[in-house]
């Protein structure tokens, strides 16, 4: 088995989803927004703590998801970031993969996982403030769930060895 490590900034995802949040209300208040409902959709600083347990809960269905595929799958809090401006902690995953598995789709998994966790985030936030939105971002985990299943499920090629 091979351990293959997944890391991601908390602030940065933090800071995606508010961003997806915002641009999302942003652009339906413009239609109608009497009750308010779309300037709610609009996640901001005040809403990390719900957000940040959020992100554990997307965190937590990534493993067992990638857990189904390959064989053990661990999340844990890793180490502190230390920026100029901020103090965040990392999310770290560490999965073991067969032998044959291709690790040039490393990458590929990193951002499906991180896009995964982005979607269902805003999924369960939508789903407090307006779930007629909380949809699209269901719909945007089963898309990423299939192209994850895809990049997973590679292998490499199996070399022909030849007997002297």
């Amino acid at each position: 088995m091979n351990k293959i490590t997944f890391e991601f900034v908390r602030e940065d995802l933090l800071k995606q989803i508010k961003l997806h949040a915002y641009y999302s209300g942003d652009s339906r208040k413009e239609q109608d927004d009497a009750n308010g409902v779309y300037s709610k959709m609009q996640a901001s600083d005040e809403n990390d703590d719900v957000l940040d347990r959020f992100v554990d809960k997307s965190c937590a269905r990534i493993a067992s998801i990638v857990g189904t595929l390959l064989s053990e799958v661990a999340v844990t809090a890793g180490e502190k970031v230390i920026s100029p401006t901020t103090v965040s902690t990392t999310i770290v995953m560490n999965v073991d993969a067969p032998v044959t598995f291709d690790g040039t789709r490393k990458p590929f998994i990193h951002e499906c996982i991180k896009d995964y966790i982005i979607n269902w985030s805003l999924y369960e936030w939508y789903l407090l403030v307006n779930p007629g939105e909380a949809k699209v971002c269901f719909e945007n985990c089963g898309l990423t769930e299939v192209s994850l299943k895809k990049h997973i499920n590679g292998r490499k090629k199996p070399v022909k060895r030849i007997i002297p």
